[in-house]
Parts: structure tokens; sequence; C-alpha cells
């Protein structure tokens, strides 16, 4: 048996911090129907191209789920579980996928627009309050720019980022999936406070390859929100049935490519329900007859998806366990678990390595 060792090299950019133009976030030309939005994606200034992204070796690609505001998310996940040297050795890509700061929406713009003909900043409240959103606005999306230009993942959708966009985000996350990584045999959704064991995810997806199929946990019997207040709330006229059809928890999900295609198609031209997980992994999944992978324990009885963080410590603090047996997905982002979890992983690799070379001793058994 041939063991190769890789190693990997971050190489960080210093960028310059400079002022940039206030029109330095542009639609691509290339527009597409997701439901009945027209959808673009922002050419963010990179060294990368959405068609370099991928390549032939891809095997999964994962949409991480974050927001303009989410850096710190974002830079543990690079960290940790998201690095380019972690998922290039199992095949994987992934990339962040968010909507753009309210600042560049037509209103926002017609705010600023506005604020030259009010008084002085030390007459008015109504203009400092402008201001001080306005500013942020711009500081998050030049932040969003710079983080682009050195790790060159970031997908942004055209379109403001808010809950009530929530399915349109995603659905055009699995559109930019299509397009620019047709050779990808899954494209997940996962979000940023998620632990993912990606080692664990390739075993478990082999099974699954082929045909139109959604793995995940499901939720098997669940009521719509009828409650105004609520994060969840849709109308009858938005879903006039008692129950949702089972569908995948929103915190992780894995299609196939051929569920994607036969989702695109299907959405084209509908108006799309609010809730993200429900339209894109039951009703879809009802219309395209798809099958459904129900994925909280796998043959073995091991924990596949989690819901918080003390099954992952479970598992953590379980002697003799490794990457096999561990979780795929757990919906924690306490930094402590996810630290040790990191640790735990690295050493098993090393080992396992250590093994192949017939290394004996402490760490290299367990």
């Amino acid at each position: 048996m041939k063991f190769v060792l890789s190693r990997c090299i971050a190489i960080v950019d210093i960028l310059p911090v400079s002022v940039m133009s206030r029109n330095y976030l542009n639609s691509i030309a290339e527009y597409y129907l997701v439901g009945d939005a027209r959808i673009s994606f922002v050419d963010l200034p990179s060294k990368t191209k959405f068609e370099d992204i991928c390549d032939d070796s891809t095997d999964i690609l994962i949409l991480i789920l974050t927001t303009p505001e989410n850096k710190f998310f974002r830079k543990q996940l690079r960290r940790i579980w998201a690095n380019k040297c972690n998922l290039g050795v199992h095949n994987i890509k992934a990339v962040m996928l968010m909507g753009h700061h309210p600042i560049l929406s037509q209103a926002t713009r017609e705010v600023r627009g506005s604020m030259s003909s009010l008084p002085p900043p030390n007459q008015s409240f109504e203009y400092k309050r402008r201001y001080r959103i306005t500013h942020h606005g711009y500081v998050v999306n030049a932040s969003i720019v710079r983080e682009n230009l050195r790790h060159g993942d970031v997908v942004m959708v055209d379109q403001v980022e808010s809950y009530k966009n929530l399915t349109y985000k995603v659905a055009a996350g699995f559109q930019w999936g299509h397009r620019y990584c047709p050779q990808a045999k899954f494209i997940g959704k996962v979000d940023d406070d998620v632990f993912l064991g990606t080692e664990r995810l390739m075993l478990y997806l082999q099974g699954y390859d082929g045909g139109k199929a959604i793995v995940g946990s499901h939720n098997m019997v669940y009521d719509p929100a009828r409650w105004n207040a609520s994060r969840w709330y849709v109308t009858y006229n938005d879903y006039p049935k008692r129950v949702y059809p089972p569908y995948s928890n929103g915190f992780t999900y894995f299609m196939t490519y051929e569920y994607v295609e036969d989702m695109l198609v299907y959405l084209r031209g509908r108006r799309l329900l609010p809730v993200e997980d429900v339209q894109l992994t039951g009703l879809v999944a009802d219309a395209i007859h798809a099958k459904r992978v129900n994925s909280f324990l796998d043959g073995g009885g091991n924990w596949t998806f989690l819901g918080d963080c003390s099954m992952l410590g479970n598992w953590l603090n379980r002697t003799g366990t490794s990457y096999e047996d561990g979780p795929i997905s757990v919906l924690c982002f306490d930094t402590n678990y996810v630290e040790f979890a990191r640790q735990k992983l690295a050493l098993q690799r090393l080992q396992r390595f250590a093994r192949g070379l017939g290394l004996r001793g402490w760490p290299f058994e367990f």
C-alpha cells in the first residue's frame, strides 16, 4: 500500500487598505430564472474565476450559507474543516454563499442621494442615522471584497441579505453549482455554524451516488407556522395544506447532481415558499419523485446529523473512536468543542499515516 504525505502551505496576501469606489460591486451580465425571479451574481474582484473553482476531480460541492457580517464564522470554518487543504484531499470544493448588504439596494441608494439636501450633521439626527447606516454598509461590502481577494471562494447573490430572500438565495446557489461545477456528484448546503466531518461525509455519500436523492436528517411530520411573529410564518395562500411533506433540516443536506438538475427545472417560474428547507427538500422532492435518505443514524447505529453540541461532546469524550463512527454534521459552533474535534481528527490522520509507515508507540497508536 502506498502512502503519500501531503503538506499544505497557507499563503496570506498582504492587501493594501485603501478607499474603494462606491461602485465596486457590479452584477455579472448573465441572469438566471430562479423561481419567479431573475437573479445574477455579483462580480467581486478575485484572483479566481468562477469557472476555475471546481475541476475535473471535484466530487462534492458545498455551499456554505453565510451573511456578509459573519466574518468570524467564515474565518473559523476556513481554519478548521473548510480549508482548501482538508477539502482537496477528499475532492471537495466549498464556497461561501451570501447576499449583499442592504446598502446596495435601490432604496438605500435613494436615501444616500437625499442626504445632500439634509441639514449639517450637528443639526440633524436623521442625517447622522442615514450616514451611519450607509457607512456601515460600505465597510461591510469592502471587507467582503478584501476577503474574496484573499480566498477566492465567495459567491455573492445579487439580492439583499434577508431571511425572506433565503429560499431564492439558496436556490441561486444551487444554480451556480449547476452552472460552474457540473462535474460534482453531490451539491450540498451547510450553514456557517455547523461542524462538518468531511472524511465521514465522503464515506457516507458513496452509497448514494447516482439517481435523484436528497440526503439529510428529515422532519417527517411538521405543521406550518401560522402566527405572524414566527420567523417561519407561512400564509394559507403560500401553503394551504395542514402539514408539510417530509423535508430535511436546513442546517445540512446534500443533493445528487440529478436532483439539482430536476429541481431547477421544476422551480422555474414558480413563486418560492419562504421556508427554504421545506421548499427545496420537501415540496421539490415530492414533485420530482426523488429518493429521501433520512440519516440521523447510519447502518451501524452511529450518529450522522446532530442537532446540538452535547452530542458532539459525547463522541469526543469516548476513547477508541475514529472519524468512521464520528458525526457527519453537527449544528454547533462552540469554539471549544469544534477545536477539540479538529485536533482529534488531525491526530487520527497522523496515526493512520504512521501505521502505514510501521511506526509504533504514542502518539502513533490509540
